[in-house]
């Protein structure tokens, strides 16, 4: 069972809640304009984690190319050791052997790391796409809105410049017309 306290603060929160929503839509222009730029900030942090992905990206391929070459010529320089006629210079293809093997691991981690790395950019820029949508929409809405009030402020001046002005009934010409009438 709930305490006092508790339903007091569920109470003022409820109509701190009711309060603020009369609040943004007595002036909703501003709360949609406020949205957009909550939006465009979430878009813009979005768009910098992409960046930070796309840079790992950009930048995995080269390491494991670099790696996959070092790779390569571990392997060649075991196989000349090996290879050739002297069997006193075997021993310098052990530590070659186990370069390579932490080459291979460590080509291994990077491609696992470029699939990841690739996985979550192509997460965020659907993200950052899905809010420029939002932002693209939310703007347009806004601007819709703003001419709508502009015409609204002005058709309401009109209106008010308009019930100013009274013609009334012009003067009496019939009186003018007869004496004129009679002095012929």
């Amino acid at each position: 069972m709930n305490t006092v306290l508790q339903k007091l603060r569920t109470i003022t929160l409820s109509n701190l809640h009711s309060l603020l929503n009369a609040a943004i839509d007595l002036n909703s222009i501003g709360a949609l304009e406020q949205h957009v730029r909550d939006l465009r900030s979430a878009r813009d942090m979005l768009d910098n984690q992409a960046a930070t992905h796309r840079s790992r990206v950009n930048s995995l391929p080269v390491e494991i190319a670099g790696l996959e070459a070092r790779h390569k010529e571990a392997d060649e320089s075991i196989n000349l050791l090996l290879g050739d006629s002297d069997p006193s210079n075997d021993h310098h293809a052990a530590p070659l052997e186990a370069k390579m093997v932490q080459l291979e691991t460590t080509i291994a981690d990077n491609k696992v790391a470029l699939e990841t790395a690739q996985a979550s950019l192509a997460k965020f820029s659907e993200a950052v796409s899905k809010l420029d949508v939002q932002i693209a929409s939310f703007s347009g809405r806004v601007e819709v809105l703003r001419r709508l009030e502009n015409t609204k402020t002005e058709s309401d001046r009109a209106e008010k410049l308009l019930s100013g002005i009274s013609i009334g009934e012009g003067p009496n010409v019939d009186n003018i017309e007869r004496r004129l009438r009679e002095q012929a």
